[in-house]
């Protein structure tokens, strides 16, 4: 279970609708490194094993949403 504290940011500058804020979320330094360390295995594995489609560009380096496949 993680922990932590949201604060509302504002989108706009002149407003105080609850709608015109985005929630950020903010980690302890160690929940971050966690994080980032179990992100880089994981995708580690499932591009070594083939696991993820060509056509998956989410969250992946050097793929975008505009690229084309051949």
């Amino acid at each position: 279970m993680k922990k932590s504290m949201i604060t509302p940011i504002k989108k706009l500058n002149k407003t105080g609708k609850a709608e015109d804020f985005r929630p950020i979320n903010t980690l302890k330094n160690i929940e971050n490194i966690l994080e980032s360390v179990v992100k880089k295995q994981l995708m580690k594995c499932l591009e070594s094993n083939e696991l993820l489609s060509k056509f998956q560009s989410g969250f992946r380096k050097h793929h975008s949403c505009e690229a084309t496949i051949n």
